[in-house]
């Protein structure tokens, strides 16, 4: 990023938010921040003070330099910090917000049994990066509007594969692609586009500074790397999401299967006429303006819909006990499918999957167990996954406070008016406790 400002003359100050971030990866907050949409118990608290810390600086700033202009950037917990702080903050003056692994992703052309994003059609225009053509909501719900007013234009979203939080893989346990997203420099991916957004002007960055050259990175990229055919027998490929950082693309080739490529210039989209489906492998190739180039490539293939001779039925034989916080749950290992684990959600949320060989499992941490929705299902070892049974819990009635008047020394008051008085003194000897003597 600070070499894109610099190229075009800006000086610039990055700067790391810090406040108290926490990993979803626990189940225990992962449970949380589920069940308060990312905006309570101790994941949505993070959020909060670091949205707080985010306006204030942002305001601190604005004082001192109203001219400066703001590009956002975050990640996973981090997204909905940025996301949320951006409501204080004046729209023209942001240039652009990068959203990378967001747990509150919407991606309408997602939703579906045959999404459009399979087809490469009807893609948001904030899909910067979600090659899972399904992805439509993150794991903690979706923010709909996803894009501000005054914000079009200026918000892009990155979803690797593998993701669990952006929604690009419905299992906790498939979580690889979070942690890619330096990896796969998609970081310079943002820096490239907020550069292109950016008016050149005169230098003003001290010519003595020293700012890293990151070298060459271009990248290929077409929105899905699997492409179902349509009902016309076509198929949409659109490799504008395709970059060469501090350089232009001058041409973009095809080939289909290894054969001779063509090219469409400088035009990033071509709409193909599918004769072989399942037989084809399009392979993208760019080059910039420097001779580099880069390739990727996407399967064409007819849809396949559900298989249901494959499908499992729902667990039938899970017991569910709880003591103390902790449930347990029991089963045999009498299924006769193809599943070797038992996948377990509450709430909504994949805490576990255990192998069905151990027979047991526990889940603890539990304190509302009255309001705990308990899920079920059988998963093979390819993470497909069965139909989901509910599982019955204990319902464990709420502990009865009496209070005898006469004991206390007061006769014919309601109890729960001595009740409300003795937690008035509570609180009131509490205070006192913390005032200045």
């Amino acid at each position: 990023m600070a070499t894109s400002a610099k190229r075009k003359g800006y000086s610039y100050r990055i700067t790391d938010l810090d406040y108290p971030a926490v990993t979803v990866l626990s189940p225990k907050n992962a449970l949380g921040a589920k069940i308060g949409g990312g905006k309570a118990f101790t994941f949505g608290k993070s959020v909060a003070k670091g949205v707080s810390n985010l306006q204030n600086y942002y305001k601190t700033t604005n004082k001192s330099c109203p001219n400066a202009k703001w590009v956002l950037g975050g990640f996973s917990q981090g997204t909905l910090v940025i996301a949320q702080a951006i409501e204080k903050f004046d729209r023209p003056k942001v240039i652009y917000m990068g959203l990378f692994g967001d747990p509150w992703t919407y991606l309408p052309e997602g939703k579906g049994l045959m999404p459009k994003a399979c087809y490469g059609r009807g893609l948001s225009s904030y899909r910067v990066f979600a090659p899972e053509c399904k992805t439509y909501s993150g794991t903690l719900g979706m923010r709909n509007p996803y894009v501000l007013s005054g914000m079009s234009g200026k918000v892009g979203l990155w979803c690797n594969r593998a993701d669990y939080f952006c929604g690009s893989t419905k299992f906790l346990v498939n979580t690889a692609g979070h942690g890619k997203y330096a990896e796969y420099k998609e970081i310079f991916w943002m820096a490239d586009i907020v550069e292109r957004k950016l008016p050149k002007k005169r230098s003003v960055v001290e010519e003595d500074e020293v700012v890293e050259d990151p070298g060459d990175i271009i990248q290929a990229h077409l929105p899905t790397d699997e492409y179902p055919i349509g009902m016309d027998g076509k198929v949409l490929l659109d490799a504008s999401g395709s970059f060469s950082y501090g350089h232009e693309i001058v041409e973009y080739l095809w080939s289909v299967n290894g054969g001779e490529f063509w090219s469409t210039g400088t035009e990033p989209t071509i709409e193909r006429e599918v004769f072989f489906p399942d037989q084809e492998i399009i392979t993208l190739r760019i080059i910039d303006d420097v001779g580099n180039t880069a390739e990727t490539t996407a399967r064409i293939r007819s849809f396949e819909g559900v298989a249901e001779d494959n499908t499992m039925p729902a667990p039938k034989n899970v017991e569910a006990n709880y003591n103390d916080g902790e449930i347990s749950l029991d089963w045999t290992n009498k299924h006769n499918y193809r599943a070797k684990y038992l996948l377990v959600r509450m709430n909504g949320v994949d805490l576990d999957y255990v192998p069905l060989t151990e027979l047991a499992t526990i889940i603890d941490g539990v304190e509302d167990v009255n309001n705990a929705k308990l899920e079920v299902a059988w998963m093979t070892d390819e993470y497909e996954v069965g139909d989901w049974a509910e599982i019955k819990l204990p319902y464990i009635a709420p502990q009865e406070i009496n209070i005898d008047p006469v004991e206390t020394g007061v006769n014919n008051v309601d109890s729960s008016l001595l009740v409300l008085f003795i937690v008035a003194v509570v609180i009131i000897a509490a205070y006192k406790k913390y005032l200045p003597h």
